[in-house]
């Protein structure tokens, strides 16, 4: 259910026979019916190289009701839509171990997501542009090639991984003429990039660890209709975020331990919408935080603080009804926490 009230419409909207301050009142139900069979034969033809086939067979129903009786509704109305979408999701996968800690794989990939329906009786209320009621479903195939090790007796632990991704009939939000958030089939995509993270225990006492992440994302073919253009970065994608954090353990006494932590988070910038000349943008958004805590018996003490620089940068950004809308940072937030182990 969705609500939006404005204080001062009641009188704006009486002629058209709407006098009341609720401007928008939905009433949404939605199901979605879905059988599958799936499953996977792995073979090792030795032991350094063996390789996995799999794949999930399905057949999805879904059926939405949306009952609107407000003056951005257009209602009183109620609007029934169903689909039915049935295909198969295949996974390859081939791995090599050229020694026990190192383990090189790639993989093939397809993924799935059903149409579903949005908040509308099909066109925007002011100004009359049409809004799709159902928006199709999505697909992908992904391309991935990467490698998990452990040297070093295991106190070092790397993994990575570069991956390809094409997608297809993109679900993504975008924005009616007078500012209404829908779903729709935007088009064709890409999405290439690398993941890396690393985990080292230093030293009884000393451990610290490292995420990266950098991706790129194109449109390359735009749907009829969708406000965007081609080469358009897909939102909601910062390029680059990184995490990295270190932790010291020292003893207390005989049967209790403590330990100090801090940690580093950062996001690039991302854009809200697609059109990217025109969308809203956020991030560039760093966060300190640090933990001091310990352990005694069956008891964790911890005393931890978020955002420690108390920054307010934007984290998310939208509109609605052409009204720009930002969410900043969390500010800084400091607390105690305490666990038992039974």
């Amino acid at each position: 259910m969705e609500t939006l009230t404005q204080a001062g419409s009641s009188a704006i909207f009486a002629g058209p026979g709407f006098p009341s301050d609720t401007v928008l009142n939905d009433i949404y139900t939605g199901y979605v019916n879905e059988h599958a069979v799936y499953g996977e034969i792995s073979h090792d033809f030795n032991p350094r190289f063996s390789a996995t086939v799999g794949a999930r067979v399905f057949h999805d129903t879904v059926a939405i009701t949306d009952f609107g009786n407000a003056y951005l509704d257009g209602g009183p109305n109620t609007v029934h839509s169903s689909a039915s979408y049935s295909g198969a999701t295949p996974k390859f996968v081939v791995s090599y171990k050229p020694a026990d800690d190192y383990m090189y794989y790639l993989q093939v990939s397809k993924g799935f997501r059903s149409g579903q329906g949005n908040l509308t009786n099909g066109f925007d209320p002011v100004t009359g542009t049409p809004i799709p009621r159902f928006y199709g479903p999505d697909s992908l195939w992904n391309y991935e090639i990467g490698a998990k090790t452990s040297p070093l007796s295991g106190r070092l632990t790397l993994n990575g991984d570069v991956y390809n991704i094409q997608w297809n009939e993109v679900q993504l939000q975008e924005l009616s003429p007078s500012g209404f958030n829908y779903t729709a089939n935007a088009g064709q995509a890409w999405i290439r990039g690398f993941d890396f993270q690393a985990h080292s225990q230093l030293t009884r006492a000393l451990e610290a660890g490292l995420s990266l992440d950098y991706h790129q994302s194109r449109l390359t073919k735009v749907a009829p209709g969708a406000e965007a253009v081609r080469g358009d970065e897909l939102p909601g994608s910062s390029r680059f975020s990184s995490y990295v954090y270190g932790k010291y353990s020292f003893p207390i006494m005989e049967s209790a331990r403590g330990f100090f932590r801090f940690d580093y988070a950062y996001s690039s910038k991302a854009f809200s919408n697609l059109d990217n000349a025109t969308s809203l943008y956020y991030g560039n958004v760093g966060s300190y935080g640090a933990q001091l805590g310990a352990h005694v018996s069956k008891f964790e003490f911890l005393l931890f603080a978020r955002n420690l620089a108390n920054a307010h940068n934007r984290v998310n950004a939208f509109e609605f009804l052409n009204v720009p809308t930002q969410v900043l940072q969390e500010p800084r937030t400091i607390g105690l926490t305490l666990r038992w182990s039974y």
